[in-house]
């Protein structure tokens, strides 16, 4: 016997419609430009896949790109070799400083044999 019977069975909700979010035919009035981004001043284009310079410099953007490509690998390999300086700097900076420590730690022998001497 249940307590409760069919009391607490929910009701079936009603079967809902389906809808169409597929556009049979494309417009025709829509217009198809290409997206445009301004960028500190220069203006580029979406276009097949990639973006393109908008107006006619983009030759001289080309050039300029290329420019600051060959100036980064020269900063890039400038950078490598004050490290390497910088190493060898810190080896001979260690190897001096290890020199006057020894000479340091033996002045009280040598201060010694100084004494006995005389």
């Amino acid at each position: 016997m249940p307590f409760f019977g069919g009391k607490f069975r929910h009701s079936k909700s009603p079967v809902r419609k389906k809808l169409n979010f597929h556009v049979e035919c494309p417009r025709k009035d829509i217009k198809k430009d290409p997206l445009v981004l301004k960028v500190g001043g220069e203006e580029f284009k979406f276009e097949s896949g990639g973006w393109k310079p908008a107006n006619s410099d983009g030759v001289d953007f080309k050039k300029e790109l290329e420019n600051q490509k060959k100036i980064s690998q020269e900063l890039k390999e400038e950078n490598n070799l004050l490290k390497i300086k910088l190493e060898i700097l810190l080896d001979m900076l260690t190897l001096e400083t290890t020199k006057a420590l020894e000479r340091k730690s033996k002045m009280p022998l040598l201060e010694e044999a100084g004494n006995r001497k005389l």
